[in-house]
């Protein structure tokens, strides 16, 4: 936790932001989180401006997957980390192939990637959850070891060994 709404993955070298959006406070307390359509989604990340950054972006699926906690049950996010996390769809900037009008989502009830649709008539009543994220200056020296860890697990690990702020 940086402090400022942000959590900093020092694996995946990406800052997220610690609420989702519509959701604000140290504990992601205030507030409610927004639906949004996929180009909503998309132009949402892009235009913000947020703890000192402005170079914010819808995740793509590898990323949102990322920060999937599979020994969570729904929402499947630690919730230590992301609290009070929506067990819903969330949007990624990833297209679904066989149709251009459907976008991955992670459903953070299950943990399961699911083509949607994208234009909802009504995003605000069908629509999908967004939580942003920003890339980070990669230190190169910084590399997993042979131990597999969570993306979190290795914030202690290369904290110090590599420069990387937690």
């Amino acid at each position: 936790d940086n402090g400022n709404e942000t959590v900093t993955d020092n694996f995946n070298h990406q800052v997220w932001m610690k609420c989702s959006v519509g959701v604000t406070g140290s504990l992601c307390d205030l507030g409610a989180p927004i639906k949004f359509d996929i180009n909503q989604a998309k132009s949402y990340c892009d235009a913000l401006s947020f703890a000192g950054f402005d170079d914010w972006k819808l995740p793509n699926d590898k990323e949102l997957m990322s920060i999937i906690h599979y020994e969570k049950i729904s929402p499947t996010i630690d919730d230590m980390i992301f609290p009070n996390t929506p067990a819903a769809l969330f949007w990624t900037a990833s297209l679904y192939a066989p149709n251009v009008n459907y976008y991955w989502t992670i459903n953070f009830s299950s943990a399961d990637i699911t083509a949607t649709y994208g234009l909802m008539s009504n995003p605000t009543s069908y629509g999908n959850y967004v939580r942003c994220v920003r890339d980070i200056p990669q230190d190169i020296s910084c590399q997993p070891r042979d131990t597999i860890l969570s993306t979190f697990e290795t914030n202690s690990l290369c904290n110090g060994v590599c420069g990387l702020a937690v």
